[in-house]
């Protein structure tokens, strides 16, 4: 999955270079991709091309990711000095989608959260619903094999910015994946955070 993120940060760096990259997309709402239903041709003949698709192998299963990404230096984003930016990033086994997750720094749709709410989950204790009232909707969804959990799902929040000028660009990123198990309680927390924040 963070493969697929990083690429998504190339995208931006190209959309600072010349003012505007890929192609503009709103947030889907949540039953427009449904893990373990929606299938890649589904996904094409909504989004079209990606501006990346490529494979990889997760928890011994091969995994298709596609990638969508916009970035441009005229939106408005969330921080000021972030250039703002969307992306789409889903995770295919056998052709239907096991994760998807959408970031962004754009202030109508930004995918922004409290990171430090996150001492508040325990695990084998938090459910799915206090999980959400905390944090919000997530950005994204996760299920095996994007996940080790085979009947578990990932809530994935993500929030990525990047700053400053073509040639002076720096990147921040959080990530928190917090896995519910087959009873609804959370299993795992796992949080990661780079750059400045």
């Amino acid at each position: 999955m963070k493969k697929i993120l990083m690429a998504c940060l190339c995208v931006v760096f190209a959309g600072v270079m010349s003012g505007c990259a890929g192609t503009n997309f709103v947030r889907p709402n949540e039953a427009a991709l449904q893990n373990g239903k929606t299938t890649i041709d589904d996904v094409r003949a909504q989004y079209g091309k990606p501006f990346r698709e490529s494979s990889v192998t997760k928890n011994d299963e091969n995994i298709t990711l596609l990638s969508y990404a916009y970035a441009t230096t005229g939106g408005t984003p969330l921080e000021t000095g972030v250039v703002p930016s969307r992306s789409l990033a889903l995770a295919f086994w056998k052709g239907v989608l096991v994760s998807n997750v959408f970031i962004s720094s754009f202030k109508d749709d930004a995918s922004d959260f409290d990171a430090s709410k996150r001492d508040a989950i325990v695990k084998g204790k938090t459910t799915r619903g206090e999980v959400i009232g905390l944090l919000g909707r997530p950005a994204g969804y996760a299920i095996y094999p994007a996940i080790k959990d085979r009947n578990g799902q990932a809530l994935i929040y993500s929030y990525h910015t990047t700053r400053g000028s073509a040639f002076d660009l720096k990147f921040s990123n959080r990530d928190l994946t917090i896995t519910i198990g087959s009873d609804g309680v959370v299993s795992d927390v796992n949080f990661e955070s780079s750059g400045m924040q």
